[in-house]
């Protein structure tokens, strides 16, 4: 869904360095071969953290860690983008639609 958006952007020209364009199956690909890598290395990790702790109590410590410092990286910073509204229209529609 990610490249979908990338590929409705407006802003998005497509086009490489020798202004050749790169199509979407490109684009899949390397996500998907990024996902590989990512499965490597954490099995690269958290196998000799299992062995080296004997139990698999050493994963969950690790990826409680990990998600909390992904959680707390987003929070901090990441900018989201928020599409521009109306102020003055939001300010004056119900909570509740069906009262």
């Amino acid at each position: 869904s990610l490249l979908c958006d990338y590929y409705q952007n407006k802003k998005f020209a497509g086009s490489g360095a020798d202004g050749t364009r790169r199509g979407m199956g490109v684009d899949i690909s390397l996500l998907s071969c990024q996902y590989f890598l990512a499965q490597i290395l954490v099995s690269l990790v958290l196998g000799p953290l299992t062995s080296a702790l004997g139990s698999a109590n050493g994963v969950m410590y690790f990826s409680s860690l990990v998600s909390f410092l992904g959680c707390l990286y987003s929070s901090l910073f990441v900018i989201y983008e928020i599409p521009p509204s109306d102020a003055a229209e939001e300010e004056h529609r119900p909570l509740l639609l069906n009262v």
